[in-house]
C-alpha cells in the first residue's frame, strides 16, 4: 500500500511537471552563466575578454533574451576597458547589447535529466543600434528538473561591419599604435537558466 502510495505521488508530480514546463518561465543564472570573447591584435595575439554582467530568461510564450551590459566588459587592463566603453561601444549612447530568439518548450519538456539536444538557430542581436540576424548552433543540457544548460556548440562569429564598429575598431587600434585588431570576433558562453 506505501509503495503503491509513492508510486501514485512519482506519478502524478511528472504529470505536474510536463504541463507546466510548457508554460513555465526560467531565469537566467546569473552567477554560474559565462559568456566571453577573443580579440585579436597584431595578426596572431588574441587575449579573452569576459563580459562581467548578463540578465537573461525564457518567457511563457518561448522568447528567450539574453542582455549583455556592455558597460561590464572586463579585458584585464583597466585603461583597455574604458577605452572599450567610450570609444567602440558608445556606452554612453549603447549600454546594452540584447540577443532574442524563440524556443520551443516542448524540446525543453521532452529532455530527461542528464540528456541534451542540439539545435540550430537563427538569433537577432541589437548591438551599436544595429539589429542583425545571425545563426549558431547550440546544445541545451537538462541539469535537473528545474534546470536546463545552454552553450555554444561552436564559437559565434561576430562581424564588426554588421554593427557598425569598424570606426570603434579603427581608432582602438590607432591609439594604441597597433598594426591591426581583428574584425571577427569569436563569441563562446555556457548559460544556466532555472525556473523562476
Amino acid at each position: 500500500m506505501f509503495k503503491t502510495r509513492i508510486f501514485l505521488m512519482v506519478i502524478i508530480t511528472s504529470t505536474l511537471w510536463s504541463g507546466l514546463a510548457c508554460s513555465i518561465e526560467y531565469e537566467l543564472d546569473t552567477v554560474k552563466s559565462k559568456l566571453s570573447f577573443v580579440s585579436t591584435k597584431q595578426l596572431h595575439v588574441s587575449e579573452n575578454f569576459e563580459a562581467k554582467k548578463l540578465f537573461g530568461s525564457i518567457s511563457e510564450d518561448g522568447t528567450a533574451s539574453l542582455v549583455i551590459d556592455l558597460n561590464q566588459i572586463e579585458t584585464g587592463i583597466a585603461i583597455r576597458n574604458e577605452r572599450l566603453r567610450i570609444h567602440l561601444f558608445e556606452t554612453v549612447i549603447f549600454d546594452k547589447a540584447t540577443i532574442t530568439l524563440s524556443v520551443d518548450h516542448d524540446d525543453l519538456s521532452a529532455l530527461k535529466i542528464g540528456e541534451s539536444i542540439t539545435q540550430s538557430i537563427t538569433a537577432d542581436i541589437d548591438l551599436h543600434g544595429v539589429v542583425a540576424s545571425i545563426n549558431a548552433d547550440l546544445v541545451i543540457y537538462k541539469v535537473h528538473d528545474f534546470e536546463i544548460l545552454v552553450r555554444s556548440r561552436t564559437p559565434v562569429l561576430i562581424k564588426a561591419e554588421d554593427f557598425n564598429l569598424m570606426k570603434g575598431i579603427n581608432f582602438l587600434k590607432d591609439i594604441g599604435n597597433l598594426e591591426s585588431i581583428g574584425y571577427v570576433v569569436p563569441v563562446s558562453f555556457i548559460l544556466f537558466y532555472y525556473v523562476g
